[in-house]
């Protein structure tokens, strides 16, 4: 006999293009890839995601090499500057830049306001440093040590 019963409508399927971190610290702020997730986002056509983890992780690669960058522009600043026929203060033809934290909080909105952000549950990151405890994939061993607690976290992340 036939279930004649009425079944509920599915959702439609939406692909999910979740990204790593070493995919998304590729891209400069101006590539057209980023204009194009914006698109798909914009038009509902497809999910692009990182996980929070990701995220974090792009944060702090982000600031390390921004810091670094304007601990070498200052250095070489404060060098020229010593070399000029004058006794002025040389803050005053700094150029402008970002401070650190307002140049993260720049990356910070173009990830969420082109990337979906899949949050980091308490279960997943068990999981990841349980993983790496053991030596269990995506983690691994490391000579006498184990790495990937991290890598455990996103994927657990993406499984979830």
């Amino acid at each position: 006999m036939a279930d004649l019963r009425r079944k509920p409508p599915q959702e439609p399927c939406v692909p999910t293009l979740i990204l790593d971190t070493c995919v998304v610290t590729a891209l400069p702020w101006n590539s057209t890839v980023w204009e194009m997730f914006r698109a798909v986002r914009a038009a509902g056509t497809g999910r692009i995601a990182i996980s929070e983890m990701v995220l974090i992780e792009l944060l702090a690669q982000r600031g390390r090499e921004y810091s670094s960058a304007l601990d070498k522009a200052t250095a070489a600043h404060q060098a020229l500057w010593k070399l000029q026929f004058v006794d002025m203060d040389a803050t005053h033809v700094w150029p402008a830049v970002y401070s650190p934290e307002d140049s993260l909080q720049k990356w910070e909105d173009i990830y969420r306001q082109t990337m979906e952000v899949l949050p980091l549950t308490r279960e997943a990151a068990v999981e990841g440093l349980r993983r790496e405890a053991h030596r269990l994939r995506p983690a691994r061993a490391s000579g006498k040590t184990a790495t990937g607690s991290r890598d455990a976290a996103i994927w657990m992340t993406v499984l979830e």
